[in-house]
């Protein structure tokens, strides 16, 4: 009896333009992860430029909140 099985794949090399293409088309896509890594940096950085300016106007109102709120107290201490 002969050995059943499945029949061995022949893998042909692939032509020298086919891998040429196909490098160029890599590098293309290379870039454009490149490009849009760039993009996305720079967007980041300008979010945590405003986060932090949304920090700092926070802290300003909570501190201008405490010093009225202090000043009305007193005023009212001394009112009463």
């Amino acid at each position: 009896m002969a050995a059943r099985g499945r029949p061995k794949k022949i893998i042909e090399a692939a032509p020298m333009n086919d891998v040429v293409t196909r490098l160029a088309r890599m590098e293309e896509k290379i870039e454009h992860i490149h490009k849009c890594t760039e993009e996305n940096t720079t967007e980041i950085k300008a979010l945590r430029h405003q986060v932090a300016m949304g920090r700092g106007g926070i802290k300003v109102i909570i501190w201008l909140g405490a010093i009225l709120g202090g000043l009305v107290a007193i005023y009212e201490g001394l009112i009463k």
